[in-house]
C-alpha cells in the first residue's frame, strides 16, 4: 500500500515548517550514498532547492518526466514539486535547500522580474561550471558562526542568482509585463486550486477585473482562468494517482472535487481515459 507523497523536511527527515530563515547546506553524496544513491518520489510543503552537480550525473523524476542529467549543472526545484534522484554511483556537488519565506524575503528586494523565472518552475540548467566558487563560498558561510552570518548567506545567495541570470538569460529573462502578472495568476491557482474559489477571487488579489484577467490567461497561454485552474487540478490528480494508493474518491478530494463522479468524469474528458485505468497503465509501464 503506498502511503500519501511523501513530504519531508529534508529528505528522509519528518516534515515540519520551516524556519523563517531556514538555509541548509550539505553534498549529494553526504544525502544520497546512504540511500543507495536513490531518493525516492517526495516532495517539501515550504522549502526548495538549489543542487550544483560537479561531477556524474543521473536521472531526475520531476512529476511525470524523467529528465536525465550530467555535470556540471545546476537543478532547481521549487517547493510543492514531486521529484526523486537516481545518481549515477559516485555523482558529487552541492545540495542547498531553502525555506521558501527566505527566498520570498530575498526575491522582495528590488530584482526586477529576472528573478521570478528561477523561482517558478523546475529547471536543469547545464555548463554551471562557473558558480563552483559560489557554492563554495555560501558553503562555507553557512558552516561558520562568524558575525552577520544571515546577512552574508543572503549576499551569497543573491550573487548566486545573479550569476544564473547572466549564464543562461533565454531561461531567466524576465518577460513581459504580462507575462509576469501570468505567473503570479500561477501561483496563487498552486495555492488555492484544491478550493472551489471563484475566478473573482483570483482577479481581486491580482487587481484585476475578471474580464482583464480572462484576456490575459487567453493571451499569455491561450487558456481561460478556469482551464488553467483545471490543467493545475489534473497535474496535481495525476501525481496523486502515481505516487499514492489514495482512492480514486479521495484524489479528486484532495483536488478539489467533492463528487467522485464529476472527478471521474473531468478525469476522463482530460486525460482521455478513467482515472482508475491510468493509473494501473501508468504503474506497468513504470
Amino acid at each position: 500500500m503506498r502511503p500519501a507523497i511523501p513530504r519531508y523536511s529534508l529528505y528522509g527527515e519528518p516534515a515540519s515548517p520551516a524556519e523563517g530563515d531556514f538555509v541548509h547546506h550539505e553534498t549529494i553524496p553526504d544525502r544520497a550514498a546512504p540511500h543507495g544513491w536513490r531518493i525516492e518520489p517526495h516532495r517539501h510543503a515550504d522549502l526548495r532547492h538549489m543542487m550544483l552537480v560537479t561531477a556524474g550525473g543521473g536521472t531526475l523524476a520531476c512529476d511525470e518526466r524523467l529528465i536525465r542529467f550530467d555535470a556540471p549543472c545546476l537543478i532547481l526545484l521549487p517547493p510543492a514539486l514531486v521529484h526523486g534522484f537516481l545518481f549515477d554511483p559516485g555523482t558529487d556537488g552541492h545540495v542547498l535547500t531553502l525555506a521558501e519565506d527566505f527566498v520570498r524575503d530575498l526575491a522582495g528586494v528590488k530584482l526586477t522580474g529576472e528573478i521570478e523565472t528561477l523561482l517558478d518552475r523546475a529547471l536543469v540548467l547545464p555548463d554551471a561550471q562557473a558558480l563552483t566558487e559560489g557554492f563554495e563560498r555560501l558553503a562555507a558561510e553557512i558552516a561558520s558562526d562568524r558575525p552577520a552570518r544571515t546577512l552574508a548567506i543572503a549576499g551569497h545567495i543573491l550573487g548566486l542568482w545573479a550569476e544564473v541570470v547572466r549564464l543562461h538569460p533565454a531561461e531567466t529573462s524576465e518577460g513581459s509585463a504580462e507575462e509576469r502578472l501570468y505567473r503570479a495568476y500561477l501561483s496563487l491557482v498552486q495555492q488555492h486550486a484544491a478550493h472551489n474559489i471563484a475566478i473573482g477571487f483570483y482577479a481581486a488579489r491580482l487587481k484585476l477585473t475578471e474580464a482583464r484577467l480572462t484576456a490575459l490567461c487567453r493571451h499569455v497561454a491561450g487558456l481561460s482562468p478556469l482551464e488553467v485552474i483545471q490543467r493545475h487540478r489534473l497535474a496535481e490528480a495525476k501525481r496523486q494517482l502515481l505516487y499514492t494508493d489514495a482512492s480514486i474518491a479521495d484524489v479528486g478530494i484532495a483536488c478539489g472535487f467533492e463528487d467522485p463522479a464529476y472527478f471521474s468524469r473531468f478525469f476522463q474528458k482530460q486525460a482521455g481515459c478513467a482515472p482508475g485505468l491510468w493509473r494501473k497503465q501508468r504503474r506497468q509501464g513504470a
